[in-house]
């Protein structure tokens, strides 16, 4: 957007794995949320993300797909 902010998403494949954001953050990211892509209840309960980097992410998601999203700039 002309004010900076970046918005990115991503379609995840592995229930627990570290991904790379689409576009480096030029600042940083200040959110980042997941969900889960499933077609029966969850057996864990919860998406969990960390070790957020400028170019970088690591995920744990209740199900094997699910999608990320991200706010920054």
């Amino acid at each position: 957007f002309s004010n900076g902010l970046i918005l990115q998403w991503a379609y995840l494949t592995n229930n627990s794995a570290s991904y790379n954001f689409p576009l480096t953050w030029p600042n940083r990211a200040l959110s980042v949320v997941l969900s889960t892509v499933r077609d029966s209840s969850g057996s864990r309960g919860f998406n969990h993300i960390h070790k957020i980097t400028s170019t970088s992410y690591s995920v744990i998601i209740d199900g094997d797909n699910g999608y990320m999203f991200a706010i920054g700039y």
